[in-house]
């Protein structure tokens, strides 16, 4: 016995794309439909057997894969002494509706003034002006080096199928160095 299957999926943008494969029972039985498009609405599917004389009359089924959510990163401004050095976790929070961890978070510092502070990655220091890819293991080894002026920094997250957006914030606070008295 074989079993044809067609397939119509619509997606956001109305595309449509059809898959006719003929298979045998046994491959069907091993067969599994994964969504792999967090923007994919519907998929609706027909099918139909073959007894080996002749075949039944197609049947559409419709099947609606979940919808995944971007993580949404918090961020707020810090304040910040002359040369402080903290770690990029304790700058921002992100949260995930589906509950999925967290893969990768990119940073970002955009003040290119060379007085400005740095991301660094492991030890690293890193440029400014360039998206900065760190992975979730490396998060912890992740700080943000201060300088002696503020500093507008960028944060966004990845749950390993969406990009958050970009969250800016700024590093600010008291840059005048005290005399010791």
């Amino acid at each position: 016995m074989s079993l044809s299957l067609s397939q119509t999926m619509r997606e956001s943008s109305s595309a449509t794309f059809d898959i006719d494969d003929g298979i045998s029972l046994a491959r069907l039985r091993a067969a599994t439909r994964c969504s792999t498009s967090p923007r994919r609405s519907q998929a609706i599917h027909k099918n139909r057997a073959n007894d080996g004389f002749a075949w039944s009359a197609w049947k559409e089924f419709h099947v609606s894969a979940p919808v995944d959510h971007a993580p949404v990163v918090t961020a707020s401004d810090f304040n910040a002494t002359l040369n402080q050095t903290v770690a990029a976790a304790s700058l921002f929070s992100v949260a995930d509706a589906d509950n999925d961890s967290i893969a990768k978070y990119q940073f970002w510092e955009s003040t290119a003034n060379a007085s400005s502070g740095h991301w660094s990655v492991g030890g690293v220091a890193q440029g400014t002006n360039t998206a900065i890819d760190v992975t979730a293991a490396q998060l912890a080894s992740t700080t943000f080096q201060g300088g002696s002026v503020p500093d507008a920094l960028w944060v966004r997250a990845n749950d390993g199928i969406q990009w958050s957006q970009w969250q800016e914030f700024h590093w600010i606070g008291s840059f005048k160095s005290k005399a010791l008295g």
